[in-house]
């Protein structure tokens, strides 16, 4: 890879970047002239999914050690939130049925930390 930077019309150097792929081109970096904030050309896509969409508060207690938050959809299905209030450790629980029963039973519930969740 060639590490120079390109020299501009007054034959000063530039600032440049280096391309992610095989080929590490390096190109310059380009402000705009009217904020001098850098010109960034690009679309961001993500296929993230939010586990949370679709979902609302169905019910929330702190019983002073423990934080329990249900989110509840349209077809019952459910998440349970437990947060250890002296860690602020968060693990997940879900469900497809019955937010209510698992509601009352949240404590010995099967939960999860959030990679292993969803």
């Amino acid at each position: 890879m060639d590490e120079r930077t390109k020299i501009d019309v007054n034959q000063d150097h530039t600032i440049a970047g280096v391309t992610y792929d095989a080929s590490e081109d390096i190109m310059n970096l380009t402000l705009n002239p009217v904020d001098k904030r850098l010109r960034v050309d690009a679309s961001i896509t993500s296929d993230y999914q939010d586990p949370f969409n679709g979902y609302g508060l169905y019910a929330m207690l702190d019983d002073s050690t423990t934080t329990y938050i249900m989110h509840q959809n349209t077809s019952d299905a459910w998440i349970c939130q437990k947060i250890v209030d002296a860690t602020g450790v968060t693990t997940y629980a879900k469900g497809s049925s019955d937010t209510a029963t698992n509601w009352t039973n949240r404590a010995t519930l099967t939960y999860n930390d959030y990679a292993h969740t969803f």
